[in-house]
Formats: structure tokens, sequence, C-alpha cells
């Protein structure tokens, strides 16, 4: 799988939630922190944080 866009952590930080798509997004990103490479895993890993986090 592919590393999640920087777009979307810049939309994340900004808003403190995933872009609004229906949980595509949110359902890639937590099948990416299983991925055996470890890059893709940490990307989406520290996404789906800081979605978690809030809005700033």
């Amino acid at each position: 799988m592919e590393a999640p866009a920087p777009g979307a952590f810049r939309w994340a930080e900004a808003t403190g939630s995933l872009p609004p798509d229906n949980g595509r997004t949110g359902d890639r990103l937590t099948a990416l922190t299983e991925d055996a490479s470890t890059r893709p895993r940490q990307a989406a890993t520290r996404l789906l944080g800081v979605a978690d986090s809030g809005p700033p």
C-alpha cells in the first residue's frame, strides 16, 4: 500500500479530523497501520493520531 498523502496531514493538522469521504480514508489508514512496510505504517499511525487529537 501507498503512504498517506501529505495533503491529508495538512488537513488533519488544520482541522483535527480526516478529510470528508464517507470513512474510506479512516478505513485505509487503519489498514495501513498493519502494513509490513515501516514508512506507510508509521505515516498512517501518525496521521490517525493527529486526526484523533481534535481541532487545534
